[in-house]
């Protein structure tokens, strides 16, 4: 239901598709960016005060593999909702996966992220994969159109009312 919804909004204003996707993914990542620093912020001090750790150094490529790290969140993120865009099967395909991929990621991280060495090859390499993840998504997005938008989600409204009428009987 919330994709017909969204849908129809995207149908009934003159904003482009690319522009709801973009401002979307801004606003989740800057959100998730505060929120991280908060939940940092607190586990630190949580920390000084239990153990009684005064130092907690950043190194620049600590810092510097933060950033990298925030922008292969927004890229993941992005491939991870480009269906959006028209409700097509390829890139409902697409966006499952890189949803599959993205959920992953922070239980990948916790379980081998002590054994990760951050360095500058490190730092490079998170950006050029997350450069590259949202050209893709960002291909996706620019190849939609209103028009299969509004094919498919009819398609949707269908599938939706198919599905209640079947709960129903």
């Amino acid at each position: 239901m919330e994709d017909i919804i969204g849908s129809e909004s995207i149908l009934a204003t003159s904003i482009s598709i690319q522009k709801i996707w973009l401002w979307n993914l801004i606003f989740i990542v800057a959100s998730g960016y505060v929120y991280s620093i908060i939940l940092l912020t607190a586990g630190t001090g949580l920390l000084n005060l239990v153990k009684g750790i005064g130092d907690f150094s950043l190194s620049v490529y600590d810092e510097m593999q933060f950033i990298a790290n925030l922008a292969l969140c927004f890229a993941f993120l992005g491939a991870a909702t480009c269906h959006y865009a028209d409700y097509s099967f390829g890139k409902q395909m697409t966006a499952s996966v890189f949803a599959l991929i993205h959920l992953a990621c922070p239980f990948v991280f916790l379980i081998w992220g002590s054994r990760l060495e951050v360095n500058q090859n490190s730092v490079w390499i998170t950006l050029a994969t997350a450069v590259f993840i949202f050209l893709i998504a960002f291909i996706f997005i620019r190849n939609s159109n209103k028009e299969k938008l509004l094919m498919n989600t009819q398609k949707l409204m269908m599938a939706y009312n198919n599905t209640n009428n079947t709960i129903e009987e």
